[in-house]
């Protein structure tokens, strides 16, 4: 977001410094906002590829930078496979590690347990 809104700040600024005639100044900022977009273009790309052992299995969601999230970029893939074929579960990516069942039933089961002990204790502080 950094980098993104000081190309767009800075677009004016270098305008302005071409006006008052700073040619070299302004030639020097001109190349500063070439570096600054090649790294906001860097960011944006997936480095799926790049990425170790334990990373390739992520969801597209968890791997994404934040212009794809703010976006929902991530979901292109998803709606050019919808538009030409019926989705099936194949089709879908996988799910975050948070969001599994398993992980779910288990907070649920935590949760669940957890409430029996408070309603044991405010029987106790209120007796009939």
């Amino acid at each position: 977001m950094y980098l993104l809104g000081t190309i767009i700040l800075d677009i004016a600024q270098a305008r302005t410094l071409f006006e008052i005639n700073c040619n070299t100044v302004g030639a020097t900022f001109v190349l500063i906002m070439g570096v600054k977009t090649s790294l906001l273009v860097l960011e944006a790309k997936a480095k799926r590829k790049f990425m170790g052992e334990p990373y390739i299995y992520y969801s597209r969601e968890a791997m994404s930078g934040i212009i794809n999230r703010s976006f929902f970029w991530w979901l292109n893939s998803l709606f050019k496979v919808g538009y030409r074929n019926v989705l099936s579960p194949k089709d879908l990516e996988t799910l975050d590690a948070s969001l599994l069942s398993k992980n779910l039933g288990q907070k649920i089961q935590e949760a669940w347990d957890h409430r029996g002990t408070h309603l044991a204790i405010d029987l106790k502080r209120f007796p009939p």
